[in-house]
């Protein structure tokens, strides 16, 4: 359960970068740390949906097909790896990538995610995003 504290409340800000292939991705964050959001794009209304939320010290060598959860983000993908996309929020402050990365899974509850979708563990926090929306919002606020 997250504590209630105002007078502990974390502002992070976040560069949100473009949607990407597996590869793209790969070539445009090497040795860059952050968090990568995967997602799948719907073949009915050709919309994409978040299904997993990471975060990792060098993006490009954690974002691949051995990651441990990559067989997942594929069967959500129709079995296509085509219809995985990938982006990453760049955060300045590295001591910030864990509690973006909870506040992230707690607020939009990734299908493939199992840890922190129920609780989140920091004092309140509002993350404010720069270029790209992460599932259409611009503020998030945990609490």
């Amino acid at each position: 359960m997250a504590r209630n504290n105002t007078s502990n409340l974390s502002i992070i800000s976040a560069d949100v970068g473009p949607f990407y292939s597996l590869a793209d991705f790969q070539e445009n964050y090497k040795r860059i740390s952050g968090i990568y959001l995967v997602y799948r794009k719907n073949l009915q209304d050709q919309k994409l949906r978040l299904i997993y939320i990471g975060q990792a010290q060098d993006l490009s060598e954690r974002v691949n097909s051995s990651h441990e959860h990559y067989n997942d983000w594929l069967t959500w993908a129709y079995g296509e790896e085509s219809n995985l996309y990938f982006s990453a929020i760049l955060i300045n402050d590295p001591t910030d990538i864990l509690r973006c990365e909870a506040a992230l899974i707690y607020k939009f509850k990734p299908q493939i995610n199992t840890s922190g979708i129920d609780s989140f563990i920091y004092d309140d926090t509002v993350i404010i995003f720069r270029g790209k929306d992460v599932c259409g919002k611009k503020i998030i606020y945990c609490s």
